[in-house]
């Protein structure tokens, strides 16, 4: 009967998938498997999820549930985005991970290159933040092309979203060009 309140008590989840019970398990409690956003995204527990308790103590018990696995999979995309120019293009890249979290993990990557494309220009290569704000549009120009392709809905919105950042950051990049910025700090 909860679930159908979940969208009420949670940002963006619908719902829980849930196991079927087999015979002989209803009585150890509902297993959930996944959360279901709004969208219709759907996001695996990091381990299965039983609904056993007190309604009170179970909706705690999926808040941690949902940070933990969360926190896992933003790990494993940030962990994959190092190796953006070798292992894995960014634009395949973004097509394994939830939209939040592949956007998230973007965002700390940007920040992360852009400080130390300043450190390194703060240390005597004078073309590092010039050099960055190329990699920034390369990346973005494979972005588009790829937005130009038969793309499913989702996977169009979050690649269009990813874009409309990247237009941001570049021009982010740029104006510390233009302004000739030292350093970080």
């Amino acid at each position: 009967r909860i679930l159908t309140h979940l969208g009420s008590l949670f940002e963006g989840i619908s719902t829980l998938d849930l196991a079927e019970p087999s015979s002989g398990e209803a009585a150890k409690g509902t297993s959930a498997l996944a959360m279901r956003a709004k969208d219709g995204e759907v996001i695996e527990f990091a381990k299965v999820f039983t609904i056993d308790v007190a309604v009170e103590k179970w909706l705690n018990e999926l808040a941690d549930c949902m940070r933990t696995t969360l926190e896992g999979i933003l790990e494993c995309a940030l962990i994959d985005a190092a190796n953006w120019e070798t292992d894995s293009h960014r634009e395949d890249w973004v097509t394994r991970y939830p939209a939040q979290l592949a956007l998230v993990a973007s965002q700390v990557m940007w920040t992360e290159e852009t400080e130390a494309s300043l450190d390194d220009y703060e240390n005597g290569t004078d073309d590092a933040v010039r050099k960055y704000r190329d990699v920034c549009t390369s990346r973005l120009e494979t972005l588009i092309g790829r937005a130009q392709e038969d793309l499913d809905k989702d996977l169009r919105t979050k690649i269009t979203t990813l874009i409309t950042i990247d237009v941001h950051n570049r021009d982010v990049v740029q104006g510390l060009v233009k302004a000739r910025t030292e350093g970080p700090n």
